[in-house]
Parts: C-alpha cells; structure tokens; sequence
C-alpha cells in the first residue's frame, strides 16, 4: 500500500539554505506525519546528476516518476519557495491530476505575456 503523500524539492549547495527555509514555512501548518518532506541534495543529487548531466533540466518529472512508486499524491515546490497558509487542497480535491503555479511574468508582461496554465 501506497503512501499518502511527499512534498519534494531539489536544492545543490547554493540553493540548501532555500530549501531549509521553505521546510520551515511548510512545517507552520503541516505537520512531518501530515506532509512529509524530502529535500534533493547531496549525494542523491550527486546520482542523480552522475547518470544524466541534464538532470536539472528534467529533474522534476524524473524525480516525481520516482517517488510515484511509493506515494499517492508528490508535491513538488522550488526550493526557493514559501508556503504561506495551508496546501492541504492539494490532496483532499479530486477535480485535477497534476496542478502547476500560475505565474505572472512581472518583468515584461506586455512582451511576452502571462504563463499560462491548461486544465
């Protein structure tokens, strides 16, 4: 049987203390038992990187195919992200299968306009 859920992040050194600080704003309203969280570092990262040089590139598809095998639902969350109020909608809703940010590019959006998302 299939864990619940995970949320994941992947952070090289430069980017750890990110991380550390988007697993504190988590742990505000979740807590480890109600949405465990794994960080990509270290030598995971390492392997990662060591079968596919472009492992960045195709990190988040490659690592969720991974943790599908053993969770219900895998949140990922760039590491230098907040959480700023509860997520548990992201696994209590059934009306999606994969859900994204919208993101609004703030620099120039006249250019090159909002990223956008398809349902």
């Amino acid at each position: 049987m299939k864990k619940p859920r995970i949320a994941f992040t992947i952070a090289d050194q430069v980017n750890l203390p990110y991380a550390k600080m988007l697993e504190k704003t988590i742990r505000k309203f979740h807590t480890e038992e109600e949405l465990p969280f794994h960080i990509v570092q270290g030598e995971e990262l390492a392997a990662y990187l060591k079968s596919d040089p472009a492992f960045f590139y195709r990190a988040t598809p490659t690592v969720a195919r991974d943790l599908m095998y053993e969770y219900d639902t895998v949140i990922k969350i760039d590491a230098d992200s907040l959480v700023l109020g509860p997520i548990d909608y992201l696994w209590t809703a059934n009306d999606f299968d994969v859900g994204t940010v919208l993101n609004i590019n703030r620099v120039d959006p006249q250019r090159y306009g909002y990223v956008t998302v398809a349902n």
